[in-house]
Order: C-alpha cells, then structure tokens, then sequence
C-alpha cells in the first residue's frame, strides 16, 4: 500500500510540474538596477563538473535561462525549437542556457540520448524560491542583467514572430 502511495504522488508530482499554464508573459517586468533579480545573483547553479555558475558573470549579454526536466515531455518538445533559434539568437547577443534542478547524472544521461547543442548547468535551490511552478519556464534577462520577460509552458522558440519579439529587448 506504502509503495502504491508513494508511485500515485510521484504521478501526481510529475503531472502537475510539466503542465502548461495558461498565461504567456512576454515582457518588461520594470525592474531597477537596485533589484536585480534574485536568480541572478544566486550561488545555486553549478556546471556539470560541480563548479559554481554566476549568471552576473552573463551582464552585457541577452539570456534565457530554461528550467526543465528530463521527464517533462514538454521540455523535450521545446528544446527542438531552442536549438533551432539558438544561432538567431546568438547574433542578437543571446545566450541560451538549459537549467534543472535534477542530478548531474540525469542530466548527463539525457545529453548523451538527445544530443542537443545546447549549454546545460544544474540548479540545487528549490524551484519555488524563483516562483517557478510549472516547467518548462524561461527568464528572458536583457544586457544590464535585468528580468526583461517571463514564459511559462511550451514555447516556439524559433518562429519569426519570437525573434523579432527578442530582438526588441534592450
């Protein structure tokens, strides 16, 4: 009975964190450079190989900043159109950067089957603390290291529509 439980709220679990909310945000949040947001200044990210990630070190590029999981297939559908945009975006000064709060095993094992070429770092804090409820969710960061934007739920990265949105933001 224990283990029924306990694989019926993992289900549940699963379910409810790779859902598409309803609402799309795309842009300015009117953030000061005084109140620089929090997962930018954070110690949580650590590369593959266990080395701290300092998303300030990014200022004076754009960011998107991609939280997923390995068992999200959402995540997965939406990595194809990151991948795709990725070289559209770089000559607008954007740099893509998948990011899960899974183990570094998990994430090395989907690398290897997938083969995205895509940067992958790993988060340790609790999704929560960045108000991050649902995956996939993308922060969109404009040079100056500011939340310029916020997408909740599968997104095409690479329609002619979202690059031209992208370039926009300053």
């Amino acid at each position: 009975m224990k283990w029924l439980l306990g694989v019926l709220s993992t289900s549940l679990v699963l379910v409810c964190s790779c859902q598409s909310p309803k609402k799309k945000v795309i842009g300015n949040s009117n953030q000061t450079e005084a109140s620089l947001s929090p997962e930018l200044i954070t110690t949580h990210y650590r590369d593959l190989n266990g080395n701290p990630v300092y998303l300030e070190d990014y200022k004076g590029k754009k960011l998107l900043l991609n939280f997923w999981s390995t068992h999200c297939k959402p995540c997965v559908e939406e990595m194809h159109t990151l991948e795709r945009a990725k070289s559209d975006l770089e000559t607008q000064d954007y740099i893509t950067i998948l990011v899960s709060n899974e183990s570094v095993k998990e994430i090395e094992a989907f690398k290897v089957q997938h083969r995205f070429d895509l940067d992958y770092i790993q988060y340790t804090g609790n999704l929560a603390e960045l108000k991050i409820y649902a995956l996939p969710t993308t922060f969109i960061y404009n040079e100056k290291g500011e939340k310029a934007g916020k997408i909740e739920g599968k997104y095409n990265w690479n329609s002619s529509n979202t690059i031209e949105k992208l370039k926009e933001f300053k």
